[in-house]
C-alpha cells in the first residue's frame, strides 16, 4: 500500500498513509475505552507523565515510520524486502554487542551448508 501510493500514484506526502494508521489505532483505542467500556481505562496520566514517557515513544515511533514510507522512494520493493529479512540478525547483533544478549552455543557455532 504504501509504495502504491508513494511510486505509482505520486504521493507527496508518504507520512499522510502511516498517520491514517495511527489514527485508525488512536480512535478505536478510545471508542473501546470511553465509549463501549470494553477496555477499561485505569491510567491517571499526568502532564509530567506525558511528556516524560510518552512523547519520546510517539516520536521516535513517528520517525520511524516516516523514514520506513520514505525508503519506498529511493529504493525498489525487492530490496527493501530482503532487508526487512535481514532484520532479525541485525537485532540480535545488536543486542550482542549492548551485552543485553548472549549468545548461545547454538548461535557462535552455526554453520549454513
Amino acid at each position: 500500500m504504501n509504495s502504491a501510493c508513494a511510486v505509482c500514484a505520486p504521493c507527496r506526502y508518504p507520512m499522510t498513509v502511516a498517520g491514517m494508521g495511527m489514527f485508525t489505532s488512536g480512535l478505536f483505542s478510545y471508542v473501546l475505552c470511553h465509549v463501549t467500556k470494553t477496555v477499561e481505562a485505569k491510567a491517571v496520566i499526568t502532564p509530567s507523565y506525558w511528556l516524560k514517557r510518552i512523547m519520546p515513544v510517539g516520536f521516535f515511533m513517528a520517525s520511524t515510520l516516516w523514514a520506513g514510507n520514505l525508503v519506498y522512494l529511493y529504493l525498489s520493493v525487492s530490496f527493501i524486502q530482503m532487508l526487512k529479512a535481514f532484520t532479525p540478525v541485525i537485532t540480535m547483533v545488536a543486542l550482542f554487542i549492548a551485552h543485553l544478549e548472549t549468545p548461545t552455543g547454538k548461535v557462535r557455532h552455526t554453520h549454513t551448508h
